[in-house]
């Protein structure tokens, strides 16, 4: 495995290469010293890059649950299916108008869904319009 960090807002300027690339399989990345390497990359703001295929796959480090874990990133990290580091890339990433975000050029409104759980179990969803003045309004569904 050759792995190289990169800085996050330049991907193309390579930093270093990982010496122990071994580190980051799944099977040692809980240990002291994986943690520590992952916990570096992140403070960094770094991301890796894997060259198991010609064009290499990108990945990052995401802290959750008092643990450093290692993503692919969900366009550009694609590694090859025999690369230890592989994994099915379930996630994209929509830029402008999405699932619940719907833009309606015509009128000057966009909107938006948030999907609430009352403590009782049952959930609701409200739908957030704004027009381009800013104005919030506000109409609550079942």
């Amino acid at each position: 495995m050759k792995i190289a960090l990169v800085y996050k807002n330049d991907p193309s300027l390579v930093v270093d290469r990982i010496s122990e690339p071994w580190r980051l399989k799944d099977a040692y990345r809980n240990s002291s010293a994986s943690q520590h390497l992952l916990q570096c990359i992140y403070e960094k703001q770094q991301h890796l890059l894997c060259h198991c295929n010609p064009t290499p796959a990108l990945m990052f480090v995401r802290y959750a649950r008092e643990r450093y874990t290692l993503v692919n990133h969900p366009v550009s990290g694609q590694h090859s299916q025999n690369c230890p580091l592989y994994s099915d890339i379930k996630g994209s990433i929509e830029h402008g108008v999405g699932a619940d975000t719907i833009k309606e050029s015509e009128t000057g409104f966009e909107r938006f869904v948030y999907h609430l759980k009352s403590s009782e179990g049952q959930s609701s969803s409200r739908i957030f319009s704004g027009d381009t003045k800013g104005i919030m309004k506000t109409s609550a569904t079942a």
